[in-house]
């Protein structure tokens, strides 16, 4: 990447996690976003502006904040339901439903969840670790091993797993309107029916074999949801096709430390995105494995061919990604942020723009990442 494409901005918070805003016509904004921090006596969730000199003109003007809110604890996850509406999760135990009036350029809250998440022997809070949302459904994973489903109108969950997972939840994540998948940190991905009558144990387990590595983040690819990709805490990421019965398709060795969030593009998944505490944000090029007969040779030898549609036009009825294992040595990665040295804690993409944030303070805008449809 070009260094004139990349703005470093100093904030004065540590930021655990971030998120493009969603514009009045539901796709993502291209120059608003919100940061949650952590360790601070003050926890913030803040909205920012980029200025048009940076969206247009890849100038090195720094964002400009447009309002912020206290919350209890460490922000642990963030997650957009509309325009106007987040939801935040925090160490605290707590949820929250965080409303902006752009007249005012004010912030407040329009429902909290308290201590949603508790241990149940000592009834002391436990982290509410990642949340989840669709509609007016919102669903929670916490240290405490419990899974909630709420909805905006009421104080109390509609469902509650209080054993859903012996160890710590550590990301969940939609396939459709009634199934989700939780991961946890004894590596394990679990398939909820949630509008199951009993809602009491998975649908499946799938497990990495041979280790009890944790599981850190989770996301599904935007077309083809059975597939999954899971960042680990020993540096590999992981590939999964739920379809499957046990363990996931492939591992790649990618990080040197902690993979904390892992990504497809949301418009062009044969692009992913991965952050880690060894100071790296990399681009993966997927389309760098279509090459020709290469990837063609390598869906005869590992599919039956009634999986293959149209060799000629190279047009796939399943993913690349399922494919990447014979295909490792032909995949491109581009580092984002060569130059910097801090843990990065968590990133956004919206068509060829990337937010990250850093444990050194810092947010950094890479602009013009060279996106392959």
């Amino acid at each position: 990447m070009a260094q004139e494409n990349v703005v470093i901005s100093f904030i004065g918070q540590k930021i655990s996690k971030l998120q493009w805003c969603i514009d009045t016509n539901g796709s993502l904004s291209t120059n608003e976003f919100i940061t949650g921090s952590c360790d601070d006596s003050a926890s913030l969730i803040t909205r920012w502006m980029l200025p048009n000199d940076v969206t247009e003109n890849g100038n090195s003007s720094e964002p400009v904040e447009l309002c912020k809110y206290q919350v209890n604890g460490s922000v642990t996850d963030l997650v957009s339901m509309t325009p106007d509406r987040l939801v935040c999760s925090s160490s605290s135990g707590d949820v929250s439903i965080i409303q902006h009036d752009k007249n005012t350029s004010e912030m407040s809250c329009l429902q909290w969840w308290r201590k949603l998440h508790q241990y149940k022997n000592t009834n002391e809070c436990a982290t509410c670790t990642c949340v989840i949302t669709q509609g007016a459904e919102i669903i929670t994973g916490g240290e405490d091993g419990s899974i909630n489903i709420l909805t905006v109108d009421r104080l109390k969950p509609v469902q509650s797993i209080q054993q859903a997972d012996s160890s710590n939840i550590t990301g969940l994540q939609y396939l459709s309107n009634r199934e989700i998948v939780s991961i946890n940190t004894t590596g394990q991905l679990k398939l909820w029916d949630i509008r199951s009558q009993e809602l009491t144990k998975p649908e499946k387990v799938m497990t990495l074999s041979g280790n009890t590595c944790p599981l850190l983040s989770v996301d599904k690819h935007p077309n083809q949801p059975h597939i999954l990709v899971t960042g680990h805490g020993d540096g590999v990421i992981g590939i999964w096709d739920i379809r499957q019965e046990k363990s996931p398709v492939t591992l790649i060795d990618a990080h040197d430390s902690e993979v904390w969030q892992v990504r497809f593009h949301p418009l062009y998944p044969d692009n992913l995105f991965t952050c880690s505490q060894d100071g790296s944000c990399w681009f993966w090029d997927g389309t760098s494995m279509l090459s020709g007969a290469n990837i063609i040779k390598t869906l005869n030898e590992t599919t039956q061919p009634d999986r293959i549609s149209d060799p000629f036009n190279q047009t796939l009825s399943s993913s690349i990604w399922l494919y990447i294992d014979a295909n490792k040595h032909k995949m491109e990665t581009f580092s984002l942020i060569p130059f910097n040295k801090s843990a990065v804690n968590c990133f956004d993409v919206n068509m060829s723009s990337l937010i990250c944030a850093t444990d050194s303070e810092a947010l950094i805008i890479v602009q013009d990442i060279p996106i392959k449809s």
